[in-house]
């Protein structure tokens, strides 16, 4: 079976685990945004996490509502500061692709945390 190649911008599903320590062996279906280019895609994504708990903070990039091409149900954001690799095998489904300019944004934020100081 070949496998479903996602590209940057894609917004999909990951069994993520749990922050908390008494769930430690649980994992949640959580989407993620895949921000890592083709180049790098070949064997891993590199995402960042999405969530609908809305923090606010600087390390948060509010989702609005055009920035995706379909509707979130919850309003959501990106947590910038929480970036993982995952492998293709564990992708369950794609849910939409953020838009190009608003994916620009959302990219200068990550990089603006990996700058030197």
């Amino acid at each position: 079976m070949a496998k479903k190649v996602h590209k940057q911008g894609d917004i999909v599903f990951v069994p993520f685990p749990y922050d908390d320590d008494r769930k430690r062996d649980e994992n949640k279906k959580r989407p993620a945004i895949i921000i890592s280019n083709k180049e790098a895609n070949d064997q891993k994504y590199i995402c960042a996490k999405i969530t609908s708990v809305l923090r606010g903070d600087k390390n948060a990039f509010k989702i609005e509502d055009d920035y995706v091409d379909r509707s979130i149900k919850e309003p959501s954001e990106v947590r910038t500061n929480e970036v993982f690799t995952a492998h293709h095998d564990i992708i369950i489904k794609k849910f939409g692709t953020f838009k190009k300019e608003p994916f620009k944004l959302l990219m200068a934020q990550i990089i603006s945390h990996l700058s030197i100081d």
